[in-house]
């Protein structure tokens, strides 16, 4: 006769994939009931938190699955890992062109003990390239806790702003502008679990290094055009929705794996809201129709990619066998 709390561990395990509770349930089952053979336990007791939070770090682990899952678990899970990586890439190269920018104008910030200083900024500038290296190494926790370092900043940021009652547009703007950070922070806790592999560095390294150059580039030439609003639309995040359109039509025309589709249309969704409200402000301070024109088409651009990117990726995941064939990511 099946006891309560038996059938209470089932339902916790509820929270694993099929493919995972047919092989593992039973045998999961017996090693939490075999810990509290008293009666009385058994008929009014309840799954421990440690327990409950193992069971939810292994539904994490198999859903987003490394290179031993089902193909569609693997291929979610990479999809997931390269969110954090786009985020991860953009962050250090922002903050590679904060550090320089801060040297060579010989702005050595002093040791402030607010977490807005300047000196804190930079440290967190330093943080986000530390994260984006050790990501490569064997040293993921440290990436991890050094990406966290990197966004406290912005959290402090977010909380002066709304506490000076601003208007709600700057909010927007800023709610806009610090999403996908953050969201990219998360899917890296999630998604770069110990038994995800690890990304390829060619690619992302080369990504990185021509990244810093364009911003680096970008840095010299915003002190000539500092107050010339049609200068001001080369910037590294007008950049960076191009890169990510332009990216995303090579990926269509390749037949790169669903879950690069996936991941990027993700990504292109989480930049869409900063994208539109960045056009919308910046035509503001202009009756230039060419600059409007440019605000249009690059969100327009963005929505018809991320669609497209969004169908053929759910497509290919749905095609995916959900058995145990193996597959590999090829970012």
């Amino acid at each position: 006769m099946t006891s309560k709390l038996e059938r209470r561990y089932r339902v916790l395990l509820r929270l694993l994939p099929g493919w995972y509770r047919e092989k593992r349930a039973d045998e999961m089952v017996d090693t939490f009931i075999s810990g509290r053979p008293d009666d009385v336990d058994q008929e009014h007791g309840w799954p421990g938190w440690a327990e409950a939070g193992a069971v939810a770090a292994l539904a994490v682990r198999t859903r987003l699955s490394g290179a031993d899952g089902p193909p569609r678990a693997v291929a979610l899970g990479g999809a997931v890992r390269l969110v954090a990586m786009i985020g991860l890439l953009a962050h250090a190269v922002l903050s590679v062109g904060d550090i320089v920018r801060a040297v060579s104008t010989q702005l050595i910030p002093p040791l402030g003990l607010e977490p807005t200083s300047y000196f804190w900024r930079s440290a967190a500038g330093v943080a986000a390239v530390g994260a984006f290296v050790l990501i490569f190494t064997r040293w993921r926790g440290t990436a991890k806790a050094l990406a966290v370092t990197a966004v406290v900043p912005t959290l402090f940021d977010l909380v002066i702003t709304l506490g000076s009652s601003p208007p709600a547009d700057a909010v927007l703007w800023q709610l806009s502008a610090l999403a996908p950070l953050w969201i990219a922070t998360i899917c890296l806790f999630v998604g770069f679990h110990r038994e995800a592999p690890v990304p390829w560095p060619r690619v992302w390294v080369w990504a990185a290094v021509i990244g810093a150059a364009v911003v680096l580039a970008w840095n010299w030439y915003a002190r000539f055009v500092v107050t010339d609003v049609a200068g001001l639309w080369l910037n590294p995040w007008s950049l960076q929705n191009w890169v990510i359109v332009f990216a995303g039509l090579a990926v269509l025309a390749l037949g790169i794996p669903p879950y690069v589709r996936l991941g990027l249309a993700t990504y292109i969704a989480l930049t869409l809201p900063q994208a539109a409200v960045a056009g919308f402000q910046m035509a503001g301070l202009t009756s230039t129709g060419v600059l409007v024109s440019l605000a249009i088409s690059g969100v327009t651009c963005l929505v018809l990619v991320g669609i497209a990117l969004a169908v053929t990726g759910a497509r290919g995941h749905l095609a995916l066998s959900a058995g145990d064939e193996p597959f590999r990511e090829a970012v």
